[in-house]
C-alpha cells in the first residue's frame, strides 16, 4: 500500500510541475516555448511510466486481497439448503415490503414534519439482509475489512 501512495504523490507531483508549465506561459500571454513543450511531453512520459507502475501494484495488491474468507462466502452461497434460501427469500420480500411501507408512510404524511411515530421508530433487519449488506459493504470499502470489530 505505501507504495502505491507514493506512486500516486510522484504522479500527481508531474501533473501539478506540467500545470504549472503551462499556467507560467498562460499567465504571460504567450505559447509554450520548444523547451517548455519538451518538459511538458517528458513529464506525460513520466506519468505513463508511473501509471503503468501503479496499475502493475494495484493488481498485486488485488491478487493479495484475494483471502479465504471470499471463498468461504462463495462456497456458503452454493451450500445452502432449499430452507435456508426459502427463508432467505421469504426475509427478503418481508423487509422490502416494510421499506416500502415506510416510503409510502412517509409519502402519506408528507405534511407532517414528523413521519416516525413514538411506535413507529423503524424495523428491525433480518439477519440475511445484514449480512449481505456487510458482505457488499466489505466489496465497496477495503477499509472495512481491515478495521478492527
Amino acid at each position: 500500500m505505501p507504495k502505491i501512495k507514493e506512486l500516486i504523490e510522484k504522479r500527481n507531483a508531474l501533473i501539478t510541475r506540467a500545470e504549472e508549465v503551462a499556467k507560467a506561459a498562460d499567465s504571460e500571454g504567450r505559447d509554450l516555448t520548444e523547451d517548455e513543450l519538451k518538459e511538458v511531453e517528458n513529464v506525460k512520459s513520466e506519468v505513463e511510466g508511473v501509471d503503468k507502475q501503479l496499475n502493475a501494484a494495484r493488481a498485486v495488491e488485488g491478487m493479495a486481497k484475494e483471502t479465504v474468507p471470499e471463498e468461504k462466502t462463495e462456497g456458503a452461497e452454493e451450500a445452502k439448503t432449499e430452507d435456508e434460501k426459502a427463508t432467505e427469500e421469504a426475509e427478503t420480500r418481508a423487509f422490502e415490503a416494510e421499506i416500502r411501507g415506510m416510503w409510502n408512510d412517509l409519502n402519506e404524511r408528507a405534511a407532517d414534519n414528523t413521519p416516525l411515530s413514538k411506535g413507529n421508530n423503524g424495523a428491525v433487519i433480518p439477519l440475511t439482509i445484514s449480512n449481505r449488506i456487510i458482505r457488499k459493504l466489505y466489496e465497496i470499502c477495503p477499509l472495512a475489512e481491515r478495521a478492527t470489530k
